[in-house]
């Protein structure tokens, strides 16, 4: 019901409780017509309790059966009687297919965006070149492109080792070069010097001397000289030619041992090639096996290969076989992996070599042709190529020897020649003394021709090149280098970027499998509630569970329940309830007759509309056993029709009610006096009005 009101007098007072079905609560207490501000709610409750033996607290749980709705069920259509029932019993089946329905189109809703996220996420693997979503796999990738950014921050370090010393030998280089210079320039001046002394020297004594005494020494000492000029710039072009040869040689020796280093490795591609084509076997072998074994862990009863019929025994070996086999297989992958980026490795080194190959032929070349071109201006015998360059080196050493013994010839010719000049022209010892002075600076200048030429040779020596013009050539070839290098840097500094990058990439790729896999997990439990909620759905609609449970409900239980009252109260009258889509038929016989229900008189049909009423009280008593349940029963002016005999035998059927402890109370509204007399009941509250009050007589038995 939708509210309970209790109002009574006692001792002054005016006691109003009033319980909605809203959750709203009153208590009212009234002192002379006035609502009293010194009783509260915990004293009022004890008043009801103490004088009325009622506990308000099961005052909505209450069932309450009133004559005028006790044949409503009787005279309802079937269609009605269904419906009621069902509103009564909280049966909501479409509500709950509804839920179930909305539900489900939920969870197929999540099960599309969890799938949406699965395909998404093994797109993405793909374009990263997974064959699926592995963690395993990832953390493989990513320890091999680490291992790749070690090998190129080796090489990155190595190739800044390299720079450093080549930028310092350019130091030095230009360093020299500079000194080289200066010294360089200090020889041509002291040659000029000598060559103007010698000049002097010449007029003085053609000048201060006979012509007829000293023209032969003369053209002696200037043929020497001159001879002497000539053979020293020839020395000076061979030991250029010299040192270009030497460096010559020096290439062709280290392009030897580079291109001995190349033939080591002709079959690297072959042997890439091999393992590669290995590794492809044993992936697709591995995934083949683990199928294999998948099966065979499973259970299954026959051969995954050929199918043949399988006893435990025999699966069980050729598990262990395939394990083994699995387990030997990915050993040799880790090997074959770790051989295939030692052979990278090495692929890298030839092609280093390969670049210091072409480097050193093309060097070789440029010596060979600039040795070639200067050996023709010296008018040299030998003609140069690359299969003589030992045969003319050893050629030029000799001609290098002979030529400074020559030169040593012309020097002493020369000192002699100046000694011989008559001694009896003492007439001219000015002359004399200044061609002296003159001599003894030509002989100082050369003494430091000699001497800055040894700090030349030694310092084109601890440099190992052969002329200035070599320092250009070497700082030319050294700055190539290193532009090559830098170039190389970069490229490897891009990689390690890139590597980097990748890097990043696929370990932001490990949380998306975490995802994957939260979603594989969402997919399989999505679809399992799917297939129960589907299930549900079929058990649910209305010829299904619904009508089954109902048929159970009203053609067993209810009649059963029923029954049960009207054999306490009218023994002579059976009932049987029939339930189906469309309604609930009722069939009474009485004294084993069959009437039709319009044919029952209405104390008949109070009779069965209370044995009903009851029934259904039972019913939803015992389903709600374990829950807030009706504990509180009001019958209100529900013995109209009925004689006296009818109603006691109700009474009695109250009686029995409350000793079963269905009901923790049972009261009966009645205006009937035999109820008032009757000695089923603990308590009689005779309510009478006076005044405009109600009043109370309360007797206890």
């Amino acid at each position: 019901t939708a509210e309970v009101i209790l109002e009574y007098s006692d001792d002054g007072r005016v006691y109003k409780v009033i319980r909605r079905a809203g959750g709203v609560t009153e208590n009212i207490v009234r002192e002379e017509g006035r609502p009293s501000p010194y009783i509260g709610r915990d004293e009022v409750n004890k008043v009801v309790r103490e004088s009325l033996g009622l506990d308000y607290r099961n005052m909505m749980e209450t069932f309450i059966a009133r004559q005028g709705s006790l044949t409503s069920f009787i005279d309802d259509k079937p269609s009605e009687r269904r419906n009621r029932l069902i509103e009564l019993l909280n049966l909501n089946f479409e509500r709950v297919r509804e839920d179930i329905q909305r539900d489900l189109n939920m969870l197929k809703t999540r099960l599309s965006e969890y799938k949406a996220s699965v395909s998404n996420i093994e797109k993405t693997f793909k374009l990263y070149g997974f064959e699926k979503v592995s963690k395993e796999d990832i953390a493989s990738r990513v320890d091999e492109l680490k291992s790749r950014l070690r090998d190129l921050e080796e090489e990155s370090k190595a190739i800044e080792g390299e720079i450093k010393e080549l930028e310092d030998r350019l130091m030095e280089l230009s360093s020299s070069k500079a000194i080289l210079s200066n010294y360089i320039n200090r020889i041509d001046g002291l040659r000029e010097e000598s060559k103007r002394l010698n000049s002097e020297l010449y007029r003085w004594i053609r000048e201060e001397f006979s012509i007829d005494l000293v023209r032969d020494i003369l053209d002696t000492i200037e043929l020497s000289i001159r001879n002497l000029k000539f053979n020293e710039e020839r020395l000076k072009k061979l030991n250029e030619v010299y040192d270009i040869i030497a460096k010559a040689i020096e290439s062709r020796d280290r392009l030897k041992e580079y291109q001995s280093k190349l033939d080591g490795y002709k079959d690297l591609d072959d042997s890439i090639r091999r393992v590669s084509s290995r590794l492809e076997y044993i992936k697709g072998r591995r995934e083949e096996l683990r199928e294999i074994i998948n099966l065979l862990k499973a259970g299954v009863g026959e051969c995954p290969v050929c199918g043949k019929p399988l006893s435990e025994h025999e699966r069980d070996r050729l598990l262990k076989s395939y394990l083994d086999e699995l387990n030997g297989l990915e050993s040799e992958e880790s090997k074959l992996t770790s051989d295939l980026s030692r052979l990278n490795k090495l692929i890298d080194e030839r092609d280093s070599i390969s670049r210091g190959v072409n480097m050193l032929e093309a060097r070789l070349n440029e010596y060979i042709n600039i040795a070639r071109e200067r050996l023709k201006d010296l008018d040299f015998r030998k003609e140069l190529s690359l299969d003589n360059l030992d045969e003319v080196y050893k050629a030029i050493k000799e001609s290098l020897e002979r030529l400074k013994e020559f030169i040593d010839g012309l020097k002493e010719n020369l000192t002699r020649y100046l000694k011989e000049i008559p001694p009896e022209y003492e007439s001219l010892d000015n002359v004399i003394l200044n061609l002296k002075s003159s001599i003894e600076r030509i002989n100082e200048i050369q003494r430091e021709i000699i001497h800055l030429g040894n700090e030349v040779e030694g310092i084109l020596a601890k440099l190992n090149i052969s002329s200035l013009d070599g320092i250009t050539g070497v700082e030319s070839d050294l700055r190539s280098r290193v532009g090559e290098l830098k170039n190389r840097l970069s490229s490897l500094n891009r990689e390690k970027g890139s590597v980097e990058s990748r890097i990043s990439e696929l370990e932001r790729l490990v949380d998306l499998a975490d995802e994957y896999k939260r979603s594989k997990e969402g997919i399989g439990e999505l679809e399992g509630r799917i297939r129960l909620l589907s299930k549900l759905d079929e058990i649910f609609m209305d010829r299904g569970f619904p009508l089954y449970y109902l048929e159970i409900l009203v053609n067993r239980v209810l009649t059963d329940y029923v029954n049960k009252y009207l054999s306490s109260i009218y023994p002579e009258m059976d009932v049987s309830f029939k339930a189906s889509s469309t309604g609930i038929d009722i069939e009474v016989s009485i004294n084993g007759r069959r009437r039709e229900l319009s044919t029952l008189s209405g104390g008949e049909k109070t009779i069965l509309g209370l044995a009903v009423r009851l029934g259904l009280g039972e019913i939803i008593t015992r389903i709600h056993a374990r829950g807030t349940r009706p504990d509180f029963l009001i019958i209100d002016e529900g013995f109209g029709p009925l004689d006296e005999y009818n109603r006691i035998r109700v009474s009695e059927v109250f009686r029995k009610i409350v000793e079963s402890g269905l009901y923790s109370q049972v009261i009966v509204i009645s205006h009937e006096r035999e109820m008032m007399d009757s000695n089923y009941f603990n308590s009689i509250i005779e309510v009478f009005r006076e005044g405009g009050v109600s009043k109370l007589n309360i007797r206890r038995d």
